[in-house]
């Protein structure tokens, strides 16, 4: 029942409902939590997750920080809920907190606990903070680390540059995506036109960069040679 009413929340913040969304979620969480280390907590976890994308979206900034601070404080099965922990450093970025955003990742084990997705979306956001936060030296060496393994999650590996705002990088990182048919349809699929209601500052340049960069004509050539860009409406794809 909770990871149905979850989805249902996320679909209407999708289409661009953000308030219908938000009282559908609201009425998941007023109920009482599920017993911890079940899979209904995990789901109920995931709504507060929901939860908070749909406040920042609604300029309720420090209501959806707190909201992913009590996703991320959950444990999983009696481990740190790393997903969460991921979550909540990207809502420190898009606040322009860095170094907040940084002492959420510093301490996640990507060796132990992650899948080579997982890993790259935490070296993505550890990278993205480090930098961010002035320390270059951890920043470069995580870079180094989703350039090695960009295949594992492209976007991720493109979003990192767009992090260094780098958008030679970034158009690279298309074109040799475009061009490997393992990756190529998630590429496309993050050059489609959408609904995109950029919150914060920091959204709006990384869409900036990225509205840029796919327009590069060697990128639009490599798009074209395997795929067709759309108006999806709905919105894009975000963290």
């Amino acid at each position: 029942m909770i990871e149905a009413r979850t989805r249902l929340a996320s679909g209407l913040f999708t289409v661009d409902r953000p308030q219908d969304a938000l009282a559908v979620v609201d009425a998941l969480v007023a109920q009482p939590e599920p017993a911890p280390d079940t899979p209904e907590a995990e789901d109920y976890t995931w709504a507060l997750n929901t939860r908070s994308r749909i406040l920042m979206a609604l300029d309720r900034a420090d209501e959806s920080v707190a909201q992913q601070q009590a996703a991320a404080a959950r444990s999983e099965f009696g481990t740190p809920n790393v997903s969460q922990q991921i979550n909540l450093a990207w809502t420190y970025l898009r606040l322009e907190r860095a170094q907040e955003a940084f002492g959420a990742v510093k301490d996640i084990e990507t060796e132990r606990s992650l899948s080579a997705y997982g890993k790259m979306q935490a070296w993505q956001v550890r990278a993205c903070a480090a930098r961010g936060a002035g320390d270059l030296a951890t920043a470069e060496a995580t870079e180094a680390l989703i350039v090695e393994h960009w295949r594992d999650a492209p976007v991720a590996a493109y979003e990192t540059q767009a992090c260094r705002e780098d958008e030679d990088a970034m158009a690279r990182v298309l074109v040799e995506a475009l061009a490997d048919p393992e990756t190529a349809p998630q590429i496309v699929n993050l050059m489609h036109q959408y609904l995109d209601r950029e919150s914060t500052a920091w959204d709006r340049r990384m869409a900036e960069r990225h509205s840029r960069v796919v327009a590069r004509p060697e990128v639009v050539a490599a798009r074209d040679a395997v795929g067709r860009a759309f108006t999806v409406p709905t919105r894009g794809p975000q963290f």
